[in-house]
């Protein structure tokens, strides 16, 4: 079971104009040096939110790059660059036939991918101190509707994934927690999706130091999410021990499916490489091989991390430090995190 932590999010600055007001104390050069502590404005925390709940659910989960998609990069560790190594990851995984775009399509379609989320702001237009809690949706009973996603639907909160929820400000509408960069071990944010990837299976996306940001809308009574973005970093760690083994089962899966279709022969090609110790000693089994017994064959882990899937499997930021605490450091070169981002779209929903 995952669990998450709670973040606390922080507005910091003031101009001389602005510390004129709040302060009371003038710009000119007789003035005492002015106490920076005292521009700060107090921390967004649950304690300071207010105002009402407001239910949603998301009807749209948006991989980075596919066709029609945005690419939802983003600044993890204040460098000025802006990441997304889940965009190569899925391009490439693309090149085997594998459409993870029309299968998270089809599973939120049905009710099965589902982001439950609850905003709480007195306005849902601007708030300095406004909370987003997100969980997940329990999969639709069998025979069940599908849902409408037009305000009316209700859906169960899942009690396997513990809700997280996030704290920030909107501006004009703009919802925005608090940036990853600026997370610290005691803050830091932690949120598990689960994508759908056909045959029953799911990649677990474990976030580290989580960012959402959107565009709140009132339609008359429904409540919509737009341009939703959920950012965060995977540890190298769970990329080796969850993401790769994943990756190398959904492969053989799909070459023992249909082992002299098209889709089989380009997988082979892609992570079975004859030249490669690994390949080479599993291929001395000859029922685990894929060149010559296909419907029983298995990729390894190792030859998917050897493959050129592999390349896009490994980090690229510094996002923790060496005990495994958020600690994103800019331009560091000692990677080990990945950068993810995914698009989303929400509507009113209960549960």
């Amino acid at each position: 079971m995952a669990r998450f932590t709670h973040v606390r999010g922080m507005f910091l600055g003031a101009t001389c104009g602005l510390a004129l007001l709040t302060l009371g104390a003038g710009c000119g050069g007789n003035e005492e040096p002015m106490d920076t502590n005292q521009m700060m404005a107090p921390v967004c925390n649950a304690s300071m939110v207010s105002g009402t709940d407001n239910k949603a659910a998301t009807d749209s989960l948006k991989l980075p790059g596919v066709s029609g998609n945005k690419t939802y990069v983003y600044d993890f560790d204040g460098d000025l660059r802006q990441e997304n190594q889940l965009k190569n990851l899925i391009n490439t995984i693309a090149l085997s036939g594998l459409d993870i775009q029309g299968s998270v399509n089809k599973a939120v379609t049905a009710g099965e991918a589902i982001v439950l989320m609850t905003v709480k702001t007195p306005d849902v237009t601007k708030a300095d101190c406004a909370s987003v809690t997100m969980g997940l949706a329990k999969a639709p009973a069998a025979m069940a509707p599908a849902p409408k996603y037009d305000g009316s639907d209700t859906f169960t909160a899942a009690t396997d994934i513990v809700p997280v929820t996030l704290y920030g400000k909107i501006e004009g509408g703009k919802l925005s927690t608090l940036a990853s960069k600026d997370q610290k071990p005691a803050n830091e944010q932690k949120i598990e999706i689960r994508l759908p990837l056909g045959s029953g299976m799911e990649l677990p996306l474990a976030l580290r130091g989580a960012h959402i940001e959107g565009t709140v809308v009132k339609d008359g009574s429904v409540l919509r999410v737009k341009d939703g973005v959920l950012h965060g970093v995977l540890a190298q760690k769970d990329i080796d021990t969850k993401i790769v083994p994943l990756v190398a089962t959904l492969l053989s899966d799909m070459i023992n499916k249909d082992p002299m279709g098209d889709t089989a022969k380009t997988i082979i090609g892609l992570f079975e490489n004859q030249s490669d110790p690994v390949t080479k000693a599993k291929c001395m089994v000859a029922k685990d091989c894929c060149k010559t017994n296909a419907a029983t064959c298995k990729i390894l882990p190792e030859e998917v991390k050897n493959s050129a899937v592999g390349g896009v499997l490994n980090s690229d930021v510094q996002a923790f430090d060496d005990n495994g605490n958020w600690a994103p450091v800019a331009g560091g070169k000692k990677y080990n995190g990945m950068s993810v981002g995914i698009g989303f779209t929400g509507v009113t929903a209960k549960f």
